[in-house]
């Protein structure tokens, strides 16, 4: 998991990208236990 900073999701996908992988499937919708802090919302937007 990342946390809300896009400078994280970058390297995420540029290590992924390095490591061979064609594509990264993104799941926003709100964690485990989280949906009261509106965590998901929060990636999505």
């Amino acid at each position: 998991m990342c946390t809300y900073n896009q400078a994280d999701w970058e390297e995420l996908s540029q290590a992924s990208e390095k490591a061979g992988a064609d594509a990264m499937e993104l799941n926003l919708s709100c964690p485990h236990g989280m949906k009261e802090k509106g965590l998901g919302l929060a990636c999505g937007q």
